[in-house]
């Protein structure tokens, strides 16, 4: 059974739920990439692994 957390305004958030810092650290991750010579499809597609 999938189980949930209460969040401010009483909503349900999945425990699974990405806090801002690890929004941030994906970003960064990403723009690295980038900066790197990667093109923007394939920084962004590293995020799905």
């Amino acid at each position: 059974m999938l189980r949930a957390r209460r969040a401010e305004g009483d909503r349900l958030m999945s425990r699974n739920a990405l806090s801002i810092e690890q929004i941030k650290l994906a970003c960064r991750h990403v723009d690295e990439l980038i900066e790197a010579g990667f093109s923007e499809n394939f920084a962004i597609r590293s995020l799905e692994i």
